[in-house]
């Protein structure tokens, strides 16, 4: 099976799933009304995908919206990656991450590890979120070193 894609539903490949995820957690700019350039974020309708919402759902669920090795940017401007899906499924979007530079992009010696669904008991709010989604290649790190034990 090693080469073959996997047909999911009418056709639906497993490289258009791996597209499906990326979209769903980036922002894109597409032309809006009048044609101005606008960003957004994808929404959850998937149904010009043919794929059906509970099938996305569940994947999501499994997987978290950002994916173990997944490298992010916090909007503390930490860099981040992720190492855990968070457990309580109903908080998808908040996973474990190890902080490997603070918002200055200096590396730390020794990655911090926390759960971004951690709140700030002052504001009510979760002390860090991710904003953004980035290349492993461009700040030159081996993911394998932070998610393989």
């Amino acid at each position: 099976m090693l080469g073959d894609a996997v047909t999911f539903k009418a056709g639906f490949e497993e490289s258009e799933m791996a597209a499906l995820l990326e979209a769903l957690h980036r922002t894109r700019n597409v032309r809006g009304e009048g044609g101005d350039l606008v960003t957004r974020r994808w929404d959850m309708d998937v149904s010009h995908w043919g794929l059906d919402r509970v099938l996305v759902k569940t994947l999501i669920t499994a997987t978290g919206v950002y994916p173990v090795g997944t490298l992010v940017i916090l909007d503390t401007f930490e860099l981040a990656i992720v190492t855990r899906a968070n457990s309580d499924p109903s908080r998808p979007h908040q996973p474990e991450v190890q902080i490997l530079a603070d918002p200055n992009g200096v590396p730390l010696a020794t990655p911090l590890a926390v759960i971004l669904d951690d709140m700030d008991p002052a504001t009510g709010l979760p002390k860090r979120t991710v904003i953004k989604t980035t290349d492993p290649a461009r700040y030159d790190i081996r993911v394998a070193d932070y998610v393989i034990t």
